[in-house]
C-alpha cells in the first residue's frame, strides 16, 4: 500500500566555477532558480550546501512532495500524468553550462487479470498478472466502496 503524501528530495551538486545561477525543475515548471550566485560570498542568497570548498563543490535540495496526482515542491508544482522529467541546469559566465537530466518513466499499462482470492470481513486478498517492465518496483491498490467491497 502507498502512503501518500510521499516525500522525497531532489539534490543537484554543482562543481567548479565560482559564479553561476543554477535552477531545478520538473517539466517546464520550475523548482528552484536562483542567479548571481558566487561562492564563498557571505552575500550570496543561494542557499545551497559547501561540500568541497576547494573545488566550489556546492549541493542545491528541493524537497518534493508527492500526493499521487501532483508533484510540489519549492516554487512550483506539476501535474504527474505520464513520464515526469527532473531537470538540473547550471549557467556559468564562461559559457560553459550544464544540464542533468532525470526521466522517471511510468509504466504504458496497468497490471492485468486483476482477481479476488479471498475476501474476508476485515482483508481481501488480490492477485494480478504483472507488467512486463523490470523497471516497476511496486503497486499502489486503490480500494473504494461499493456493493461489493469490504470496508476496512
Amino acid at each position: 500500500m502507498t502512503i501518500y503524501p510521499q516525500e522525497y528530495k531532489l539534490k543537484c551538486t554543482k562543481i567548479g566555477h565560482s559564479v553561476y545561477g543554477i535552477s531545478m525543475s520538473i517539466g517546464n515548471t520550475a523548482l528552484a532558480d536562483y542567479t548571481g550566485c558566487s561562492d564563498g560570498n557571505s552575500n550570496s542568497t543561494c542557499p545551497g550546501t559547501v561540500l568541497v570548498n576547494s573545488t566550489n563543490t556546492i549541493r542545491y535540495t528541493v524537497n518534493i512532495t508527492w500526493n499521487g496526482i501532483t508533484v510540489s515542491g519549492g516554487s512550483g508544482s506539476h501535474s504527474t500524468t505520464g513520464d515526469q522529467m527532473y531537470q538540473c541546469v547550471l549557467d556559468n559566465i564562461s559559457g560553459a553550462d550544464r544540464t542533468r537530466t532525470l526521466t522517471i518513466k511510468v509504466p504504458a499499462t496497468a497490471p492485468s487479470s486483476l482477481t479476488v482470492v479471498n475476501k474476508t470481513t476485515t482483508t481481501i486478498t488480490v492477485s494480478w498478472t504483472a507488467l512486463d517492465s523490470s523497471d516497476a518496483d511496486g503497486y499502489v491498490v486503490n480500494v473504494t466502496s461499493d456493493k461489493d467491497t469490504v470496508q476496512t
